[in-house]
C-alpha cells in the first residue's frame, strides 16, 4: 500500500503515530488570545514594541518583534494611527480668529 501513494514504509508508521494534524487546532491560539486583551486592554494604543514588552515583563513571554507582528497583522489587532503631527499642531481654534464676519 505504501508503494502505491509513494511514500516510505517508516514515514508511514511515523504519519500513523503522530496522528493527522487538527486543522482546527492553532499553535498560537493562547499568545492571540493574550494579544488582543493586552491591545484592547490599551484601547489600541500598544504597538508591536509595546506589546512584545508587556508579553515579557509581564508574562515572561519572550517572543520575535516579527512573530508579534505577523499575529497582530493577521487578527487585525493594529493599533490606532494618530493624526500626522502637522495637522495636530495646525489646527485653528474658531473662538480665536479675527475674521469678519
Amino acid at each position: 500500500m505504501t508503494g502505491l501513494f509513494g511514500v516510505s514504509r517508516g514515514a508511514y508508521y511515523k504519519w500513523l503515530k503522530a496522528g493527522c494534524p487538527d486543522r482546527d487546532q492553532n499553535p498560537d491560539k493562547e499568545l492571540i488570545e493574550l494579544i488582543r486583551e493586552i491591545v484592547l486592554r490599551h484601547h489600541r494604543r500598544y504597538g508591536i514594541l509595546r506589546v512584545r514588552k508587556e508579553l515579557w515583563i509581564k508574562h515572561g513571554i519572550n517572543i520575535s518583534r516579527k512573530k508579534v507582528a505577523q499575529l497582530m497583522r493577521e487578527n487585525g489587532l493594529n493599533a490606532r494611527r494618530l493624526e500626522s503631527d502637522v495637522a495636530r499642531r495646525f489646527v485653528v481654534d474658531s473662538r480665536y480668529t479675527s475674521h469678519p464676519k
